[in-house]
């Protein structure tokens, strides 16, 4: 796989304490991760390198619901100097597509409870993510995430029509983005909606069989303040285990010298960057 595209990559001086650098590329990380609705200043995303233990940047870079929370600009050509700035530093990177949100939620930006139309919208909100990363400068075949929030509210239950409806969203995105377009595309969602969406998947393979599209990694929501990507219940300790697994376990906390304001995330998954040695567990 080919990495994120930059330009004017530039690397400072790196404490003594992590690797040399080396030719970008997808690379297993078994490290700490941060994810931000906010976008950091130049001081500090300089101070989240140099006076962290995280490795794995995650960022917003499109789709309807971050534009509207402003955790992505509309505008490409920021977004693009945004990920300039982040590649001044040999981070692993994730980047995440915020879109449609499941219609039993509060959010404002919601896919149909009818699962063709809800289908249909996943495979146009793909053909969007595509397009934005060809602005954006990322490669096509970099692991992006799909954030969809969890649909496991008050009043829903596996196989309630909330839950076909995103079902039928994801499959609509995964399908497009993975079989036609060749993503990489991870799921981020609480570990519940994980599960429900892991059994409509099996329900169909073995019901239906045929080329069903999954996941390349999923990314649990969970704040237990236990980093262990493998505590993602009741998602089954048998799926996803090749290096496929992110864990958000706490919520907004400040970081660094700055007090900058990030999700703590521990990865056991693949993801792009530039550094040789990326184990070590998750603080």
């Amino acid at each position: 796989m080919v990495a994120i595209v930059f330009c004017a990559l530039i690397v400072p001086l790196i404490p003594a304490t992590r690797s040399e650098a080396t030719i970008s590329g997808v690379q297993w990380i078994n490290r700490s991760g941060l994810d931000s609705c906010q976008v950091p200043t130049a001081a500090q995303e300089y101070d989240l390198w140099y006076h962290t233990s995280f490795w794995m940047q995650a960022f917003y870079f499109g789709g309807a619901t971050a534009s509207v929370t402003s955790c992505a600009s509309t505008n490409p050509q920021t977004i693009a100097a945004n990920i300039n700035m982040y590649s001044a530093y040999p981070w692993l990177f994730m980047p995440i597509w915020d879109d449609r949100q499941a219609p039993c939620t509060g959010n404002s930006q919601k896919f149909s409870y009818d699962t063709s139309t809800a289908y249909n919208q996943g495979v146009s909100d793909a053909i969007s993510a595509y397009n934005a990363e060809t602005a954006v400068g990322i490669d096509h075949q970099t692991v992006v995430t799909l954030d969809v929030e969890t649909w496991d509210v008050p009043g829903q239950y596996y196989g309630s029509p909330c839950d076909y409806a995103a079902y039928s969203y994801i499959k609509g995105f995964l399908g497009t983005a993975e079989q036609g377009l060749a993503m990489s595309v991870a799921l981020y969602s609480s570990p519940t909606s994980l599960s429900w969406f892991l059994d409509h998947y099996f329900f169909e393979i073995n019901t239906q069989g045929g080329n069903i599209p999954i996941p390349t990694e999923v990314w649990g929501a969970h704040y237990d303040s236990n980093p262990d990507p493998w505590a993602l219940a009741p998602l089954p300790q048998g799926a996803f285990v090749f290096h496929q697994r992110i864990k958000q376990w706490q919520g907004p906390a400040p970081a660094g010298q700055t007090g900058f304001l990030v999700d703590r995330d521990c990865a056991d998954a693949y993801a792009d960057g530039s550094w040789t040695t990326y184990q070590g567990g998750c603080q």
